[in-house]
């Protein structure tokens, strides 16, 4: 199908998906607005096969930096979704967990050359955590819980407004690689799992505009998109208006976390 906000229209699972992933799509569910919408559109429309969401607990051992509450942002998206969709296949969802300061990961990630990644100070944590989601994508495919994993990442905002951003506030960083046009949505170089994005080449203006044709606002308001730590979020419980989330939450939307405006 097609999906198109303000003239701009993306495919959504034009390709014979049901064969590639035998029947079984495993969705990255992370609790954020993207993946809220993606998960959504998928059991609106994709009723001929299994949807396995499964999300992930970042934890390190200093528990000032650890982010264990985002599990429950996931599994209140989750429960939207099969509220308003009796009739989709969503299997029992899946966790895991991710300790990104594990002394060995840390030392994998150093060997890991990530373009762009330099100019990110928490580099090292942020490769290991992408080493952490491939282990277990692969487990997940060879064991046979999914044939392809589903992802809503977006593109960055544009140039001009990252840079403005870092301007105000020469600690905001965001994900280079988010910045490249991706002209392959379906791709298995030569690693074990595909993986889809439907949203890889679009910002999350256009997801805003999703939001509203589905008038399910509501969903976007139980999603949270801040990363900040304890100290700056009152111990998770309001955004932290400082992170590159925040920003581009607020940018895109109007809003921070919880409809926060200001």
């Amino acid at each position: 199908m097609k999906l198109t906000v303000d003239n701009k229209t993306i495919d959504f699972f034009e390709f014979d998906y049901k064969s590639i992933s035998k029947g079984k799509l495993g969705v990255s569910v992370s609790g954020g607005s993207d993946s809220a919408i993606m998960f959504y559109l998928m059991a609106k429309h994709l009723k001929d096969v299994t949807l396995q969401p499964w999300s992930c607990v970042e934890l390190e051992e200093d528990p000032l930096r650890s982010r264990p509450h985002t599990i429950d942002a996931a599994e209140k998206v989750i429960q939207y979704v099969r509220d308003k969709f009796p009739d989709a296949d969503i299997a029992p969802s899946h966790q895991f967990e991710i300790h990104r300061d594990a002394p060995g990961m840390l030392a994998q990630a150093k060997l890991v050359n990530v373009p762009g990644w330099d100019l990110y100070p928490m580099m090292d944590k942020g490769v290991v955590k992408i080493l952490n989601m491939e282990k277990h994508n692969k487990h997940a495919f060879e064991t046979g819980m999914y044939g392809l994993l589903c992802g809503g990442t977006t593109m960055n905002p544009p140039q001009e407004v990252l840079d403005e951003w870092r301007r105000n506030d020469p600690k905001v960083y965001w994900e280079p690689r988010r910045s490249k046009h991706n002209t392959n949505l379906y791709n298995n170089k030569g690693r074990v799992l595909s993986h889809y994005k439907p949203f890889v080449n679009v910002n999350k203006k256009f997801l805003a505009g999703l939001y509203r044709q589905e008038d399910i606002m509501d969903l976007h308001n139980m999603s949270e998109s801040c990363t900040g730590f304890p100290a700056d979020t009152n111990w998770f419980q309001e955004p932290c208006k400082k992170c590159f989330w925040c920003h581009e939450r607020k940018w895109a939307f109007g809003t921070y976390d919880h409809g926060e405006v200001s």
